[in-house]
């Protein structure tokens, strides 16, 4: 029994030990897990095959895509003047609406072939709207001048422009009438009226420009033929004419 208390020490001085050991070895544990993290297995890399070089899409391209995205396959959108002709207007008052829209992006065309393309669906405009009596009117008017029967015509155009005073194509085709007939005053008279109704008529302006001149007016024609390069810059000869009526009236060109 003496030597119980030895004993006891001895276990309680192994056991500080051994707490020491343990707390030491926690201790460099947690400074090992702030200095190094524990290594994790990364999987290796799967090789990925390089895309090839990304191309411009076309517009025909762009509306398929935006028709799968939308679940249904569409068309790119067709320009202005060719809708109006899938969709023509339907009155006098939606066909001057419409013109005045073509007659703006016919000025700001970017290239000849645009603005001839415009210009067409300008010129088929100028005959809608005004009823089937007033177009049968004009489909014999158009066929007594074929036939070289000035006077049949101007009795069909006499009807138009009576039955239908503010259809601007029937005070034209009549001044083309007169025009022929070396008429001029009552040319000049329609064609007023026409650039009174339509001023941006560049036929009419043309025809202006050419009966001013040819009556010693050049300055009115100068005038007259700058209008109509404004409305169509696209004119057959329009700017060769142009720097004419300039040097002719102003003494130098462009």
């Amino acid at each position: 029994m003496r030597n119980q208390p030895s004993l006891i020490a001895r276990g309680i001085a192994g056991l500080s030990a051994l707490a020491v050991c343990v707390g030491s070895f926690s201790l460099a544990a947690q400074d090992q897990d702030r200095s190094d993290p524990p290594a994790t297995i990364e999987p290796m890399p799967v090789p990925v095959p390089a895309e090839p070089e990304a191309r411009p899409s076309t517009p025909e391209q762009d509306g398929k895509r935006q028709g799968e995205a939308s679940g249904n396959p569409a068309k790119p959108e067709q320009p202005y003047h060719l809708r109006v002709l899938s969709d023509p207007p339907k009155s006098p008052r939606q066909t001057a609406e419409v013109l005045t829209n073509l007659y703006a992006l016919l000025a700001t065309a970017s290239d000849e072939k645009s603005g001839t393309e415009i210009a067409g669906v300008i010129e088929r405009l100028w005959l809608f709207g005004h009823g089937d009596t007033v177009f049968v009117l004009m489909q014999r008017a158009s066929k007594a001048l074929a036939e070289k029967n000035d006077a049949l015509a101007l009795r069909f155009l006499d009807a138009v422009v009576a039955l239908a005073p503010d259809y601007t194509e029937g005070w034209h085709q009549r001044a083309v009438v007169h025009y022929t007939q070396n008429d001029f005053p009552r040319a000049l008279g329609d064609l007023r009226r026409v650039l009174a109704l339509d001023p941006n008529h560049y036929k009419a302006l043309e025809g202006l420009s050419r009966m001013l001149e040819e009556t010693g007016q050049k300055a009115g024609a100068l005038a007259a033929h700058r209008q109509l390069m404004s409305v169509n810059p696209f004119w057959p000869d329009g700017e060769q004419r142009l720097r004419e009526l300039e040097r002719e009236t102003e003494g130098q060109g462009i």
